[in-house]
Parts: C-alpha cells; sequence; structure tokens
C-alpha cells in the first residue's frame, strides 16, 4: 500500500502559483487521489487534464461540481455539463482551447492539474512541451488560476524536467521520499 500523505504539503501553497510535483511510478495513483480530495474537500474550483483515465471514472470517484475533467484519455471527441472529451490528446492546442471552454464553464481562480506530462512527452518534442509550460504557465498567471504539472520523474526527458522546473513558481520533488506502509494482517 502506498502513502501519499506528503502531497499535503502541497496544497498550502497553490494559491496564485504555478507547481511542478516530481513523483515516481508507485506513488502516482495515491497522489492524484489524495490531490482531488483535498482541493475538492476544500470546494477549490478544480480543472483535472487526465491522460491516464476516463473522465467517466474520475467524477465517478471524486463527485463535485467544483470539478471539471478534461479527458485526453478516451480518444473520443465530446462535451458534456462537467468534463470535454479530446480526439487528439496530443494536439497542445487543441488542450489549450479546451482549457479555456472549461475556465469559461467553472470560473476563474481554477487550480489547473494536469496529471501526466510524461504521456505528452511521447508525442511532443522536449522543445514543443517546454514552450507549452512556458506559455501555459504565464496564462494562468495572468487569467488568475494556478496549474499544477505532474511529472513521474523515471520515465521523463531531463530537458522537459529542466523546463518544468524553469517555468513553475515551485517545485516539489517527492522521488526520494519512502511511500511504503506496513499493512497489519490481523
Amino acid at each position: 500500500m502506498v502513502n501519499a500523505n506528503f502531497m499535503k504539503e502541497v496544497i498550502p501553497n497553490i494559491q496564485d502559483n504555478n507547481i511542478l510535483i516530481i513523483i515516481n511510478p508507485a506513488q502516482f495513483k495515491e497522489s492524484i487521489k489524495l490531490l482531488l480530495t483535498e482541493l475538492i474537500n476544500k470546494k477549490e474550483k478544480t480543472i483535472f487534464i487526465t491522460f491516464t483515465e476516463p473522465a467517466e471514472n474520475i467524477i465517478q470517484k471524486f463527485p463535485s461540481e467544483n470539478l471539471f475533467v478534461i479527458d485526453a484519455f478516451s480518444n473520443d471527441k465530446r462535451e458534456e455539463q462537467n468534463f470535454i472529451s479530446l480526439k487528439n490528446f496530443n494536439d497542445l492546442v487543441q488542450i489549450q482551447i479546451a482549457i479555456k471552454k472549461a475556465i469559461q464553464k467553472i470560473g476563474k481562480n481554477a487550480t489547473i492539474i494536469f496529471d501526466s506530462m510524461n504521456t505528452l512527452s511521447i508525442y511532443n518534442s522536449s522543445k514543443e512541451i517546454g514552450k507549452f509550460i512556458h506559455i501555459f504557465s504565464n496564462k494562468m498567471k495572468l487569467s488568475e488560476n494556478n496549474c499544477i504539472f505532474i511529472i513521474t520523474k523515471s520515465s521523463i526527458d531531463s530537458e522537459i524536467l529542466d523546463y518544468a522546473k524553469q517555468f513553475c513558481d515551485q517545485t516539489f520533488d517527492f522521488t526520494q521520499i519512502a511511500t511504503y506502509t506496513i499493512e497489519n494482517k490481523k
């Protein structure tokens, strides 16, 4: 079992910041779960861009009127009240358009979370992703929104990691934290 309580350190630092979170693959699912749970419990407006799971699953696990999901996983172009599915998830312009629509629906002062920048790196060059992070993080600051980029360290190009660190206000590297807890099976 993975313990992701270390993610609670991020929550008080979100306001007015673009944040980079670096984790290991074993930390991924529980980190996302804890981050979304904390934001929803605080009634924070949250836009979650998922590259790893369909929007319907996220919405079912985290029901909230303050959550809007951009589905870059399903490869199915749809638009509903609380989510947008993208047909071409590797198109950075399409992702920005979907985020703009999500902000219009949910309102300003939202926290935008990218669950896996690693997936974008499969289909886009390091320079394209670096440029995207730079432009996008600046746009979010100017539009009074916060942004969280999540990167799994073991499977990301070091150049992308350097770009992300350069353009984010804060970096949280949790890769050295022991995350496993012992279960008592009595």
